[in-house]
């Protein structure tokens, strides 16, 4: 079972990526569950309180350039402490965060003309759930 944790915050933007892993699991025929928190902040500690639950994750934020560095510390912190997690934990976590200075940017990215980068964290960890299989 996978476990798709998402950010509220900036939703415009997450629905879609949320969209796009389900997307690829329901493909691959691979059971999941979603579950909201309030803002990218909270992924780390939301994956890290359901690590049992799950045999993977898929982390979906999107995290927007504001006018102060608040943004730039918040993507380091986050994106840090998810592969702090699935290093030490030995269990795969796809990256669908999102650190962009436009909402636009954000929705290119969500399915618009780069693709959809949470279809694409869904594959990654598809991958790395059989890669110990090999």
């Amino acid at each position: 079972m996978i476990g798709i944790v998402v950010s509220r915050f900036n939703s415009i933007v997450t629905e879609r990526l949320v969209e796009g892993a389900e997307r690829k699991l329901k493909e691959a025929g691979v059971p999941y569950e979603v579950v909201w928190v309030p803002g990218s902040f909270e992924l780390p500690q939301a994956i890290s309180l359901l690590w049992n639950r799950y045999d993977a994750f898929v982390a979906i934020g999107c995290i927007v350039k504001g006018e102060t560095a608040h943004w730039e510390h918040l993507s380091s912190a986050v994106i840090s402490s998810l592969m702090d997690l699935a290093v030490k934990g030995r269990k795969p976590i796809g990256l669908a965060v999102l650190t962009v200075g436009s909402i636009e940017q954000g929705l290119n990215r969500a399915g618009g003309k780069f693709g959809n980068k949470g279809e694409e964290a869904a594959e990654a960890v598809l991958s790395l759930i059989n890669l110990p299989k090999r």
